[in-house]
């Protein structure tokens, strides 16, 4: 009976939760955000590591932004981010790469 009681509290405090957490979401937090992708983007594409969807990503988060889905825009943001800089530590990680003798033809 008392674990019952502490889940479905802990899920009212989700659900409650859920809203006032998006509803602090602005305008300036998801901008900041897209800014933070686009540098990441960018430092990822100077040693040639950008990811395909990356710049495509960025590109729906500033449409998202423009047409009021805060929420949306904030997770596109984020993912490209993300990417961003992974490709950069995918591309410094390969490049003391070499490729084993019995590979090579």
């Amino acid at each position: 009976m008392r674990n019952k009681t502490v889940i479905y509290a802990l899920l009212l405090g989700l659900a409650l939760g859920a809203p006032l957490a998006s509803a602090s979401l602005d305008a300036t937090a998801v901008q900041a955000a897209i800014s933070a992708a686009e540098d990441a983007r960018k430092q990822a594409a100077s040693v040639n590591g950008e990811w395909r969807d990356t710049a495509k990503k960025i590109k729906e988060a500033k449409k998202m932004l423009a047409e009021g889905y805060l929420a949306k825009a904030m997770d596109l943001a984020t993912v490209a981010e993300r990417e961003g800089e992974l490709g950069y530590r995918q591309m410094m990680a390969q490049q003391e790469f070499e490729m084993p003798a019995f590979i090579k033809h």
